[in-house]
């Protein structure tokens, strides 16, 4: 009996093995947050395959509506520089309102600064906007 025990004994200790052990270590994988840069294309290849949007068809303006679009388009950028040489320009007004359509802009000088107040009267939305006066 003693010699089973014994036998036992020394297949147990033969059959364990010392366990190794040793720091566990991130390593990130994206090259965005320290990783080996030579995960990128493969990285950017595995988002490509899971993209599944697709992008929204660009309408084609006719010729028509691309020049009226080009024309409104002059139009508000002559407005705007009138307005703009007004409150800020060589001849500023101290004060002013202005009326395009369904918007306006109301415009105050007070000290270093100039107030505008712009008023979308379809909605009823305003937008206040406090600039430095550049006059030197």
């Amino acid at each position: 009996m003693m010699h089973k025990i014994g036998s036992v004994a020394f297949m147990l200790m033969m059959g364990t093995s010392f366990a190794q052990a040793s720091e566990i270590v991130y390593r990130p994988i994206n090259p965005s947050f320290g990783g080996n840069p030579f995960n990128s294309s493969h990285l950017i290849g595995l988002a490509d395959a899971q993209n599944d949007h697709e992008r929204p068809e660009d309408p084609r303006m006719s010729n028509l509506e691309s020049f009226e679009r080009t024309i409104t388009s002059s139009l508000l950028n002559r407005i705007s520089s009138e307005i703009s040489d007004r409150i800020l320009g060589e001849n500023a007004q101290e004060s002013g309102t202005f009326l395009v359509g369904n918007t306006r802009l109301d415009f105050q000088q007070q000290g270093p600064n100039v107030l505008i107040n712009i008023n979308d009267l379809a909605t009823g939305g305003q937008t206040s906007i406090t600039i430095p006066n550049p006059r030197f």
